[in-house]
């Protein structure tokens, strides 16, 4: 499934049309994709949606400053838990944007930065987790493509690393990441 995303958002950012790659404008981007946590998390919270926003201000030619917002919800999947009850991560970070200056029809880019991460916990799964809020670093790749001088596409990989995560109870600070594969909507103005 992973892969299937990706390579559509790859394929779809590839097939766009070349318009002049002229410097990085100031843009808004929205974003929708696939979200999970990994290692100790990955056992009791599911995959799940994962959406954000993002406003990139360039401070030169192939370096940007991003202002970001991301959100993604994990079924719990853990027994004794019943139903299907999610918990909601929603955070905050900045970071800085590398973007490959080029004359390809996409530009590739990598990111890395600093936020905050909130995570709530239903009601139904309190026996086994609690609501945190912890550190992260964000990390990531990604390639957008211009439909037109405005408009543009694209598809990101990102990775969250984080710090003091007290989600489990009674396991104290655990390893655990949470990963978005997202395809993204840019306006550039």
């Amino acid at each position: 499934m992973h892969r299937t995303v990706f390579a559509l958002g790859l394929t779809l950012a590839l097939g766009l049309p070349a318009h002049a790659q002229e410097a990085t404008a100031p843009r808004v981007e929205l974003e929708a994709g696939i979200a999970g946590f990994n290692r100790d998390l990955s056992r009791l919270l599911g995959l799940g949606p994962a959406w954000g926003a993002r406003a990139i201000v360039p401070l030169a030619s192939s370096l940007s400053l991003v202002i970001g917002y991301q959100g993604a919800a994990s079924r719990v999947v853990a027994e004794p838990v019943e139903g299907t009850p999610f918990t909601l991560s929603n955070g905050g970070y900045a970071a800085l944007q590398l973007e490959v200056v080029n004359d390809w029809p996409v530009r590739p880019y990598a990111f890395a930065g600093a936020g905050l991460l909130r995570s709530t916990v239903p009601a139904e799964a309190e026996s086994l987790l609690r609501s945190d809020t912890a550190g992260i670093v964000p990390v990531g790749l990604g390639a957008e493509g211009s439909l037109s001088r405005h408009l543009r596409l694209g598809a990101r990989l990102s990775y969250d690393l984080i710090f003091d995560n007290e989600l489990v109870r009674e396991a104290g600070s655990l390893a655990a990441d949470l990963w978005a594969l997202t395809l993204v909507a840019a306006y550039a103005f």
